[in-house]
């Protein structure tokens, strides 16, 4: 029988102590009769600054008696002096049974220890902020390699220009690979560095290939597609959120599901270059975009200029409220408040949007924030 205990400390107790408390709380063991008061103090600091789990395992004829006799494999009874006693009553039914055991036996101690010197204060690394923006520097990497892809398949595309398309794309795949080593070493510069490399990417590989990518359709509008029990199903080609957060606009409000599905046309003059958000009485022609809540109805206006760059992109962007970031000696939790509180214009600029309208939900007390994107490029 090997009982292994293991002690998972719970609290800022120095490594050596809990070691003590931890060999003084054992001394029992093999002691007939009940726990005398040190061993009982003992327990007590070990329930106090630690956990304590035991694991039991058996060999041989008697251990296949002690399973059947009900014998857990695992002790975790609340309390350090509960989970002992429990262990402890179960080691004296197997040396009561020892005679029936075909093993030779002896008490066996696993130690356990961190490297000699490894300081109690450790700062561990925080990579929240850089795990998020991770998904999106792939992300775009998805976007070049697939367009690389499309581009070496075309035909009337000459041999030096496949190979400048081939090589840049390995270019890009290297500066991600350089702003994750980067990035291990310094996590809090994450979302600086991040936003960096995605302008990169765009500069020098997306606008510099993208008259060579087919086109898509220009937007001219959006359709505003409503839903409720047990119709609940978002629709297909609907507007996403950034974040992977809800593209419902009601999200959280009642009413009616809400969401934006583009209208698109390959007509330019057709097209939009500007969304705006109205808050009044919702025309005939438009859809109220907060149906079935006790909100003020507002809906979304297209507008078009000659001048300006037509649309072809849109993404939702929710804003969660975060509070105000605390510059405090815990580094991680002041990087999770300022990505809680991104502004909307980085997260716009990050994701290679050009414009943006205002917050949809104004004036809905405790809402989100929400805001359309566009962009004139795919």
């Amino acid at each position: 029988m090997i009982a292994r205990v293991t002690f998972t400390a719970k609290n800022q107790i120095a490594k050596n102590d809990l070691q003590a408390q931890a060999k003084a709380s054992l001394r029992f063991w093999g002691v007939s009769g009940d726990i005398d008061a040190s061993a009982k103090k003992s327990m007590e600091d070990v329930n106090t600054n630690a956990d304590v789990e035991i694991k039991l395992f058996y060999q041989g004829e008697l251990g296949r008696f002690m399973l059947q006799s009900g014998s857990p494999s695992s002790i975790s009874a609340g309390t350090a002096q509960a989970s002992f006693l429990q262990a402890k009553s179960w080691a004296d039914q197997f040396i009561q049974k020892a005679c029936q055991h075909r093993y030779a036996y002896r008490p066996l101690l696993d130690e356990y220890r961190n490297i000699e010197g490894f300081p109690d204060d450790q700062v561990v690394p925080d990579y929240y902020v850089a795990h998020r923006m991770s998904y999106m520097i792939l992300s775009q990497i998805v976007v070049i390699s697939d367009m690389k892809d499309y581009l070496l398949s075309r035909t009337d595309l000459d041999i030096k220009l496949k190979y400048s398309i081939q090589v840049d794309e390995i270019k890009m795949v290297q500066l991600g690979r350089n702003w994750v080593q980067s990035t291990v070493e310094k996590p809090e510069d994450a979302i600086t560095t991040a936003g960096e490399l995605l302008e990169k990417f765009d500069k020098d590989f997306r606008a510099k290939y993208e008259m060579l990518m087919p086109q898509k359709p220009y937007i001219a509008g959006v359709k505003v597609v409503y839903g409720g029990y047990p119709h609940t199903d978002p629709p297909s080609g609907r507007v996403k959120e950034v974040d992977g957060r809800s593209e419902d606009i009601n999200y959280g409000r009642g009413g009616d599901f809400v969401w934006l599905v583009p209208i698109r046309t390959d007509h330019a003059e057709d097209a939009c270059t500007s969304f705006e958000v109205v808050i009044d009485q919702v025309p005939d022609e438009f859809g109220n975009l907060v149906k079935g809540s006790k909100d003020k109805s507002r809906y979304l206006r297209c507008k078009k200029s000659s001048s300006k760059d037509k649309i072809r992109r849109l993404a939702l962007y929710r804003r969660k409220e975060a509070p105000a970031p605390r510059v405090t000696k815990d580094s991680s939790a002041f990087i999770k408040s300022l990505l809680g509180r991104s502004s909307v214009d980085s997260v716009q600029s990050i994701w290679g949007f050009a414009g943006r309208t205002s917050n949809i939900n104004q004036g809905r007390h405790g809402a989100d924030e929400l805001y359309l994107f566009w962009s004139p490029r795919e």
